[in-house]
């Protein structure tokens, strides 16, 4: 089943049927009324913010400078 280009809605449940990534999990969860700019722009923030609970940065002064 294609959505690419269905509407978030059919978007929303076709994810919360079929998707196998835990990622797409919290997709559905944290945003679910709608998909524009503002919430694609939250969900890189949150991606972010998980990448860096994960993988902490290095220890090392390189990056300051």
């Amino acid at each position: 089943m294609s959505v690419s280009n269905a509407g978030w809605e059919e978007k929303r449940e076709a994810i919360q049927e079929h998707t196998v990534l835990r990622l797409n999990k919290p997709l559905v969860q944290n945003w679910p009324e709608e998909w524009n700019g503002e919430t694609i722009a939250d969900r890189g923030a949150w991606l972010a913010d998980r990448a860096n609970q994960i993988w902490e940065a290095p220890d090392s002064d390189y990056w300051d400078q």
